[in-house]
């Protein structure tokens, strides 16, 4: 059964140094997605207190990506591993800041439609 998270999104992306665009599937305590520089992001979700979910991510990018942080990926790519946790009323908010390891990032988060069970 789908948990209340489970869906398909498109997610607006805001740091110090740029803007970003990514579509994110969440699906059965999974997290997969990609953006269009191709770095893509691979990860589980389970709950956590004051009905939020524990995300625990891997984001993978090719080289010589710019982040939207600062800095960029250089010519052997970057592999990092975030954790962070996501209200449960993500997709409802006008954005929502993601602490990672080179800088907040603001995110905004549009439900584009349920997973289908």
């Amino acid at each position: 059964m789908p948990t209340p998270i489970d869906g398909f999104y498109a997610a607006y992306l805001t740091a110090t140094a740029g803007q970003g665009f990514a579509l994110i599937e969440c699906t059965h305590g999974r997290i997969v997605g990609a953006d269009a520089t191709g770095t893509v992001f691979d990860g589980e979700y389970t709950a956590a207190e004051d009905n939020a979910f524990r995300v625990t991510l891997q984001v993978k990018s090719p080289p010589n990506v710019r982040f939207i942080q600062g800095g960029n990926s250089g010519p052997a790519g970057d592999i990092t591993h975030q954790e962070f946790i996501l209200p449960s009323d993500f997709y409802k908010r006008d954005f929502v800041r993601l602490d990672f390891g080179r800088g907040p990032i603001n995110a905004k988060f549009v439900r584009i439609r349920e997973t289908v069970a």
